[in-house]
């Protein structure tokens, strides 16, 4: 919290009031839009997270599926695409769900045709992603349901994050636990492409068979699941336990002024995105008077609403939106106290919380308590500085 000193006045504000509000009029006109925009209160909900991540996008789940064409298979190698054919639906999507699975379908999927020559078939689906995992498991099967190496129709499989090779098989068996590993780190906050290359067999005798042996006979198809969670590390300060205090003596013949600028400055440290979280800044004590314009700089922030519930405290509430690993953002708004002529010792109280709904390693970062003492020249309160 930053803190600047307004002289005595001789009615309740009076001109530093007047310096207090008027300057968001001198602003450039694009900045004084959005921040007349902000204390106006008007405010975006913030949307369920994309497809491939549950509503608070703290977990993920690429599924093969045939929702609304996503997924596009090429047999070129990535020169031209077609939407990939649903050949078996193992599940559909729960309308209402919040859960990264069942938000989607889930099913084996395949070229528009399957053809007794051999086949290279690039399977492609983007994703929104809130940047790196903290965990990641992948499953890769076929419809010959085969255990490993499945390796009767398909040959091999290669499965791709944003271009780096990530796991492959011999076969169209991949099984990889949950587990923090190195391919999680392949994600990036934005869009994330996934590739995935299986190699059918040219069909000789029992191998490269479009279809399986099973009543009804099942055309051939491949299942793909990653899965993982995410963790960031939202920071505000080192403990938020502890309370620091700043004593300050003031001379003063009047009633006594301060303004401060207050907010909150949230750090994400990763290793993930937050996609959902919240901002909550407090602050109390003398007469206030409040500006609620809130500036924000940085990426991450939005929704910043500030109240007063009532004459000697002031509130913000900001939604944390889309806040990338390794970034900072901030929001503040300006409260002007005033304290009676004549006080001994004084004070303001302001905390700072954040939360998001991602998992979170070290809670007791997430805010900061902090106490403004203000002693007059004749205060003897021992802790109350010389001068």
């Amino acid at each position: 919290m930053k803190i600047c000193i307004a002289p005595s006045l001789a009615s309740r504000f009076g001109k530093c009031a007047a310096r207090l509000i008027h300057p968001i009029l001198r602003r450039s006109s694009a900045v004084t839009i959005v921040l007349l925009a902000t204390a106006a209160g008007a405010t975006t909900p913030i949307p369920p997270a994309p497809i491939g991540l549950n509503v608070d996008g703290t977990s993920y789940a690429l599924l093969s599926n045939n929702d609304e064409h996503r997924w596009r298979v090429s047999a070129d190698g990535g020169q031209t695409f077609d939407s990939a054919k649903s050949v078996v639906l193992v599940r559909k999507a729960v309308p209402g769900a919040k859960g990264e699975f069942e938000r989607q379908s889930f099913g084996y999927i395949w070229a528009p045709t399957c053809t007794a020559a051999k086949q290279t078939l690039l399977f492609r689906r983007t994703y929104f992603l809130p940047g790196q995992a903290k965990t990641i498991a992948a499953e890769l099967y076929d419809t010959t349901y085969q255990a490993s190496p499945a390796n009767s129709a398909i040959s091999s499989a290669r499965i791709y994050i944003n271009g780096k090779l990530a796991l492959s098989a011999a076969g169209a068996y991949i099984r990889y636990q949950t587990a923090a590993r190195l391919q999680a780190k392949y994600f990036v906050f934005g869009a994330n492409t996934i590739d995935v290359v299986v190699v059918k067999r040219a069909q000789q005798g029992s191998l490269g068979r479009c279809k399986n042996n099973l009543t009804p006979p099942t055309p051939l198809g491949i299942l793909i699941n990653i899965h993982g969670d995410f963790e960031a590390d939202l920071w505000l300060s080192k403990d938020n336990s502890v309370t620091t205090e700043f004593w300050n003596r003031i001379a003063t013949d009047g009633n006594y002024h301060r303004l401060f600028i207050v907010g909150g400055t949230p750090r994400n440290l990763g290793p993930s995105g937050i996609y959902k979280g919240k901002l909550i800044v407090d602050i109390s004590g003398g007469d206030m008077l409040v500006e609620k314009t809130v500036k924000t700089t940085g990426q991450g922030l939005r929704n910043c609403v500030v109240t007063q519930p009532n004459a000697s405290s002031a509130h913000m509430d900001c939604d944390i939106y889309r806040l990338p690993a390794g970034t900072t953002a901030q929001a503040t708004f300006r409260v002007l106290t005033k304290f009676d002529y004549k006080f001994d010792t004084v004070y303001v109280f302001s905390t700072a919380s954040a939360y998001s709904f991602t998992a979170d390693p070290h809670g007791n970062t997430n805010g900061w308590r902090r106490i403004y003492y203000f002693c007059s020249t004749t205060s003897t309160n021992p802790k109350c500085p010389a001068s």
